[in-house]
């Protein structure tokens, strides 16, 4: 009895461990685990491009998960992506598209965030119970895929627009306007290159043309320099003259005034004399007038030699030729000023120096015809003292 019951339990326990064994590979099989590992998103895509369920997911180009589901619809297909692990944060924007992988072009989802997730979420995942979509991806979220194109669709409809007659004709008249562009642009580029080279030669002509404006100013310059120092040369010299002939001048000045004076006085002294000469020449010998006339003569002419030898004269003389001297020095400066300058304002400053310098050689030949004058005077003033007394004669009774 107790074997037969050990038989059946025997049994018993062989078809349980069985069925556990058969439910663990299921399980294992459909990726179920104990824990919650993963989260699932579901991607609406207008076609399924090759996908297939066990199809690999990748997050910036790693793999983080898998379809676990495909499901076809009317306006395209539901893929459901399992991804893992949970503490997986991605940002809510999102873009999906499918791909293919490898040589033998293995299809698989491409997954790129087009934002960064800055917020701080805290211990926030994607199970759990306030998870916010607005900040991540959270489990059992939808998203629209982005259909690729597929390559040999692409090919097609490239080789379909070849065979259009109206297209070769506008990818013939394109590639003509492009070549005639090209051949323009040609032209174009050695135009700007004889025009470069034009350029380049006036610029060198400008340059030449340049340094020799800079030499004729630095030239210029040192003309204007030197005729300044001329200036400053002919000024001194004039002030070196007016301070040398100053005491001659004051001298002449004084005397001047002294002869004048001293005239006068003569023609106070003359006119008795004069009316004395008038009374006695109606009663003198005219032979002792005529001897008195030619002692007069004589001198007269000792004077005019004693006058060409006076001091005084030489003096003036040089003052003269010195001024003469100045003046045509300051005649040739003014000359050059015009031909280097041009300056209005210095042309007046040279003009006043020139009518000052004339002035002053007016001056000093008023002075010589003064003095001159007194000089005459002051002989004739002599000549008549030395003049013997008229002889009164006696009428005969």
């Amino acid at each position: 009895m107790r074997s037969r019951l050990t038989r059946e339990g025997s049994v018993g326990l062989l078809i349980l461990c069985g069925f556990l064994t058969i439910g663990g590979i299921i399980f294992w099989l459909k990726g179920a685990q104990f824990g919650r590992t993963s989260y699932q998103i579901k991607v609406d895509f207008p076609q399924a491009s090759g996908l297939m369920v066990g199809s690999a997911v990748l997050f910036r180009g790693v793999q983080v998960g898998r379809v676990v589901a495909i499901t076809p619809q009317t306006n395209g297909i539901e893929a459901v992506l399992e991804i893992s692990p949970v503490d997986l944060r991605m940002p809510p924007d999102l873009m999906i598209e499918p791909g293919r992988f490898g040589l033998i072009g293995e299809a698989l989802v491409e997954i790129n965030p087009t934002t960064l997730l800055t917020q701080d979420v805290g211990t926030m995942t994607a199970i759990s119970p306030d998870c916010d979509s607005s900040v991540i991806v959270c489990d059992q979220d939808s998203f629209q895929g982005i259909a690729v194109p597929q390559l040999l669709t692409t090919l097609g409809r490239v080789a379909e627009l070849y065979a259009d007659p109206e297209f070769y004709e506008s990818l013939i008249a394109a590639t003509n306007g492009i070549e005639r562009a090209t051949n323009e642009i040609s032209s174009l580029s050695q135009d700007v290159s004889r025009l470069v080279a034009q350029i380049e030669g006036e610029l060198d002509q400008f340059s030449a043309d340049s340094t020799k404006l800079i030499n004729s100013l630095a030239t210029t310059s040192d003309d204007i320099s030197n005729l300044s120092r001329e200036i400053t040369t002919v000024g001194q010299n004039v002030n070196d003259l007016i301070a040398t002939n100053s005491d001659t001048i004051a001298s002449t000045i004084a005397s001047i005034n002294q002869s004048s004076d001293e005239l006068t006085l003569l023609l106070q002294e003359i006119r008795p004399t004069i009316a004395r000469i008038d009374t006695a020449i109606a009663d003198t010998d005219l032979t002792q007038l005529i001897n008195n006339v030619e002692v007069l003569s004589a001198n007269l002419k000792e004077f005019s030699t004693q006058l060409n030898s006076e001091s005084n004269l030489l003096v003036i003389q040089q003052t003269l030729d010195s001024a003469r001297a100045t003046f045509a020095n300051a005649e040739k400066i003014t000359a050059d000023l015009d031909q280097l300058t041009g300056d209005p304002q210095f042309r007046n400053n040279v003009r006043r120096l020139v009518d000052g310098l004339s002035q002053l050689v007016s001056s000093t030949q008023q002075l010589e015809r003064r003095v001159q004058t007194a000089q005459v005077l002051n002989a004739v003033s002599q000549s008549t003292e030395s003049l013997p007394q008229p002889v009164l004669l006696k009428p005969a009774k």
